[in-house]
Formats: C-alpha cells, sequence, structure tokens
C-alpha cells in the first residue's frame, strides 16, 4: 500500500509570496475548471466555463468599458493579450475526475533558471522557491491507505519536533477503493 498526503496552502500567502519570487510581476493564478468529459469532446462546455469565469471576476470592468471594447479588441496589443489570456485559461483545465480536489493552480512565467531533478527515467525542471512553511502550509491531510491514528500522531509529532504543531492534521474522509 501506498502513503498519500494532501497539504492545504495558505491562498492568501501564497499569492503574496509568488508575486515577491516573481519579482513583482504578474502572475496568473486561479480555480481549476474540471472538462466533464474528454477535451476534444468538450470545447463548448470549457469555452462556457472559461467565458462564465471571465464575467463574474471582471464584470464590473467590463461594464465600465463596453463602449470601448471593440475599438481595444482590434488592436495587435490587444489579441497579443488575449492570447496570453486563452494560455493562461488552458492551464486551469483538468479532467472532471480530479473535481473533488478543488484545486487551485498558480502559472509564472519568468526567466530563472530551473532546476532538474530525475522523476522515472526522466529530467524534470522546478523552480526553488523559498518559503516558510509556518505561513504557507494550513493542513496536512493523511490518505486513506495511511496507518489510522498512529500515523496521525507521528505526524502531529514530527511536525512538534519541526515547530510546526499549529499545522492541523486529519485523516482523509475518502474511501479505499
Amino acid at each position: 500500500s501506498q502513503q498519500s498526503f494532501c497539504i492545504e496552502f495558505n491562498r492568501k500567502a501564497l499569492i503574496d509570496l509568488f508575486y515577491v519570487f516573481n519579482n513583482k510581476n504578474d502572475y496568473y493564478y486561479g480555480p481549476v475548471l474540471y472538462a466533464e468529459n474528454d477535451l476534444k469532446k468538450t470545447t463548448d462546455n470549457i469555452t462556457k466555463k472559461i467565458i462564465d469565469e471571465i464575467i463574474s471576476q471582471y464584470s464590473n470592468i467590463v461594464l465600465e468599458e463596453i463602449e470601448n471594447i471593440f475599438e481595444i479588441y482590434s488592436s495587435p496589443e490587444m489579441k497579443k493579450q488575449s492570447k496570453k489570456v486563452l494560455h493562461y485559461f488552458y492551464s486551469l483545465i483538468k479532467q472532471h475526475g480530479h473535481y473533488c480536489e478543488h484545486e487551485y493552480r498558480f502559472t509564472l512565467q519568468n526567466n530563472k533558471s530551473p532546476s532538474f531533478r530525475i522523476r522515472k527515467g526522466l529530467f524534470v525542471p522546478y523552480l526553488e522557491i523559498p518559503f516558510e512553511p509556518e505561513k504557507i502550509i494550513s493542513k496536512i491531510i493523511l490518505g486513506p491507505n495511511n496507518c489510522g491514528d498512529f500515523a496521525i500522531t507521528n505526524l502531529e509529532f514530527f511536525l512538534k519536533e519541526l515547530n510546526l504543531s499549529h499545522i492541523k492534521v486529519e485523516k482523509s474522509k475518502m474511501r479505499i477503493r
């Protein structure tokens, strides 16, 4: 059996951390949109979700600027920005089967050199982002395969030794298949 952990982060603290890490440049973040089926079959559904998300997030701006939208949209700069927005939303789409994760993603684009690790024989690039766990991590959830209350007790002891005892620990409510 394989142990699994889910780490819950403080969203506001992550937003601030990534903003500073990205040299105070813009970056993208938001809730993941879960496609009902295969992405090729649900393009209309995904498009509808993206439009709904844009409307819900930016309705005030759109209502104030409605007269200028058609003029602005035809400019080359606006076309470039529209392409960036589409890439952003594409990075927030995931298969529907993962809906229970209620995932929130961050997409940073910068010129920092990545580090590499090897996973299953492949080089995987990643960015090292220094952070203070006591400000970022809010909860750790143990997967259903972990060893019950004993696993919780040991994890709480481990966190206490790291001066992170304020982090909540709980067992997943998901059942084992």
